[in-house]
Formats: structure tokens, C-alpha cells, sequence
């Protein structure tokens, strides 16, 4: 289980079926506001995390996410009358379980039940939890607008009093993670020099971490940023400043967020979604994203949505899905 490798949405907005098969690199759902981009990636984002927002619940009758090794997982809304279930679920598998576990539930006053409406995530043919895929293919939303944190009080008690907005608590979070990142390459770097196997295994170890501190220095040389590499988290220095990345433009913030979640990821097999990546960016810094990514882990898999054309400008062109491309079925 590598990436994933078909979505299939039934019934969105009572409109729209949408098949999407998906490249195993890079994957751009392209469309003008209002199209259901970032509708069609929270419920990918949200069937994989076996969750939906308020706000996502019942917009699709079902999901279906196919791997690379024909595996799936889905979500199904479930409605209707006690009867007319018992009767599907003799034929889906997924509402059978759901009445199984409604009766197992319910106990005697299931049969008082007339009807129902709920929905139920389905990680029974994988034969793993949720937590057991994440565990063996990474999944990772980057957050793109930098609201302020809703529930700032008693998030600040568990952070740091600079961390205000979702940026910054993303920042936060990865700055935890970097320093797991760092011991643990540091730990790869020890046993290679204690080996003596390869006397060049040492730069190898810490490339992807070097070319992810030149990227940044190159990025940010036009605002006279650098990184502080004396420290082991994030800090950049301008003239004679060091500055937290939390006093840094929302642009910034996010450009941090999107290269570090990369980094850290080691190589691993990894689905990276972003929606609308090219908010706060800089033209420049749009052109290069894709590329820059892939070359920090060449194993991501990266799903995001745009309507900008400085996203898709260096040569990828044949990764772009169209809203109308993907829609199997409208309805009427």
C-alpha cells in the first residue's frame, strides 16, 4: 500500500458522481471557485481519517478510496427505514455491519427503531484500524488560511504564548517533530561513522536536511532571511535579528509548513493534500513548490487543489484533472 489510486464519490450535492484515478506522484484538481475542489478533497482527506466536519456530513451518499494493491476503504450515509436496511444490507456488507452493531447497541429497543440516518467509515477490507494505515502510508492536510485559534486560551497552555493563529500551531507542532528528525538522522549518522561502511554515508544522511535549509536561505533571499543554523528548531536571522517563525508573513509560515512536513516524512510513503497551496505564495515560490517537495521526499504523493496557472507552469501540465473531467454521472 503505496498511494492511492481511485476515488469515487456517489451522489455529491444530489448533483454529481465523480471517478478520479489518480497518478501516483502528482495530482492537480484544477476549476474556478465554487467548483467543489475543496469539497472533493475533505471528503478524501476526511474518509481517510475515518472523520468528517460538520459541515461535510451527508454533502455525498458515499466514498470510496481504492489503493494501489486494489484494497479500499469508504464511507456510507445510511438512511432510511429499519426495513428497507435489514433488506439492503442482505447485499452491502457495510450496512450489514452497521445494523449488526446498531442491534449489538441497541439491545431490545432496536426494535422500536422506525428509522434512522447516520453514516459509517468502513476500514474492513484493508483489515487494519485507522491507525494502522496511517501507520504504514502517511496522510498530512496543510492547512492554508491562518485563522486565529479558536480555542486559543487553553491551546496556549500547552504551547507557547507566540502561537496565535492555525499557522503558527502547525509551526509549533512540526518544530517538535524537526527535533525528532534531527536525533534520529543524528543517531543514523553515529552508526555510519562507527561502521565505517561508507565514508560518503554521513553527507547522504544529512543531504535531505541541508537541501532543506538551501532551499529556504534561497527562497527567502529576496526578504535578507537566512536560518540560524546554530539552533536546533527554526529561527532566522535578518542582519543582526534572530526571529521566531511566528513573526513571519502568513506566506512564509505556510512555505515553512509545507517544506518541513516533507522533510520530516523521511522518504516514506506519504499522501500530501493541499488545498489551494498558491493563498500567501508568491509567484515564484508557486512555480517551484511542486518540484521542491518531490525533491525532499520522492515518495509523496501529492494531491492538491488550485486555480492558479504559476502551480502548473514547470511541466506539470499532464497532472492537472479538470472538476468536469472527473464527473462520471451528473444528475438530474
Amino acid at each position: 500500500m503505496k498511494y492511492l489510486k481511485k476515488i469515487e464519490i456517489k451522489n455529491l450535492w444530489g448533483k454529481y458522481d465523480i471517478e478520479w484515478n489518480l497518478n501516483e506522484d502528482i495530482n492537480i484538481l484544477a476549476g474556478i471557485n465554487g467548483s467543489g475542489k475543496t469539497t472533493i478533497l475533505d471528503l478524501i482527506a476526511g474518509t481517510l481519517y475515518g472523520y468528517f466536519d460538520k459541515s461535510r456530513e451527508g454533502i455525498a451518499d458515499s466514498v470510496k478510496i481504492t489503493f494501489d494493491n486494489g484494497k479500499f476503504i469508504s464511507y456510507k450515509k445510511i438512511k432510511g427505514t429499519i426495513k428497507n436496511l435489514v433488506q439492503k444490507s442482505k447485499e452491502d456488507i457495510i450496512i450489514k455491519d452497521y445494523i449488526s452493531q446498531l442491534k449489538k447497541n441497541e439491545g431490545r429497543d432496536f426494535s422500536k427503531i422506525h428509522a434512522i440516518e447516520g453514516a459509517v467509515f468502513s476500514f474492513k477490507n484493508i483489515k487494519m484500524t485507522k491507525e494502522e494505515l496511517h501507520k504504514k502510508l502517511g496522510i498530512d492536510v496543510i492547512s492554508t488560511f491562518d485563522h486565529e485559534l479558536k480555542n486559543y486560551v487553553a491551546i496556549r497552555k500547552l504551547t507557547e504564548e507566540s502561537v496565535t493563529t492555525e499557522l503558527d500551531l502547525q509551526i509549533y507542532l512540526l518544530q517538535k517533530q524537526y527535533l525528532d528528525y534531527q536525533i534520529n538522522i543524528g543517531k543514523k549518522a553515529m552508526e555510519a561513522l562507527a561502521e565505517k561502511k561508507d565514508n560518503n554515508l554521513h553527507k547522504k544522511i544529512n543531504f535531505k536536511k541541508t537541501l532543506f535549509l538551501d532551499t529556504l536561505d534561497n527562497l527567502f533571499k529576496a526578504t535578507e532571511k537566512k536560518v540560524n543554523r546554530d539552533k536546533n528548531e527554526l529561527f532566522f536571522i535578518a542582519g543582526k535579528q534572530n526571529i521566531s517563525p511566528y513573526l513571519l508573513s502568513s506566506g512564509e509560515k505556510q512555505l515553512i509548513i509545507i517544506l518541513l512536513t516533507a522533510l520530516i516524512q523521511e522518504e516514506k510513503n506519504y499522501v500530501l493534500f493541499m488545498d489551494e497551496p498558491e493563498i500567501s505564495l508568491h509567484t515564484d515560490w508557486q512555480e517551484k513548490l511542486i518540484e521542491i517537495v518531490k525533491k525532499l521526499n520522492e515518495n509523496v504523493q501529492i494531491i492538491l487543489a488550485t486555480h492558479s496557472p504559476s502551480i502548473v507552469l514547470d511541466g506539470w501540465n499532464d497532472k492537472i484533472f479538470e472538476i468536469p473531467e472527473i464527473i462520471v454521472k451528473a444528475r438530474k
